[in-house]
């Protein structure tokens, strides 16, 4: 996951970020949310977005096996 911002405040003591700004969150593969401000606590691991919150998510594709095919005479025969 990637978080992209023009200004993020960040406070290391307290372990917390936060903006104002813009914000837009992509993840792999086709994930991607929009938000204007969020905050972010990292001893609760929260992330908090604040108004204007847009997205589109796709989940992952889980790898399939395929078991290997030949073509013959347009029959479809298994390769052993």
């Amino acid at each position: 996951m990637r978080l992209y911002t023009d200004h993020l405040k960040i406070l290391p003591r307290e372990e917390k970020a936060s903006t104002d700004s813009q914000v837009t969150i992509i993840q792999p593969p086709n994930s991607k949310v929009v938000a204007q401000g969020m905050s972010y606590d990292k001893a609760t691991e929260e992330l908090t977005l604040s108004s204007r919150v847009k997205g589109h998510y796709q989940s992952p594709r889980v790898s399939a096996t395929i078991e290997p095919k030949t073509h013959t005479n347009d029959k479809v025969t298994k390769k052993k």
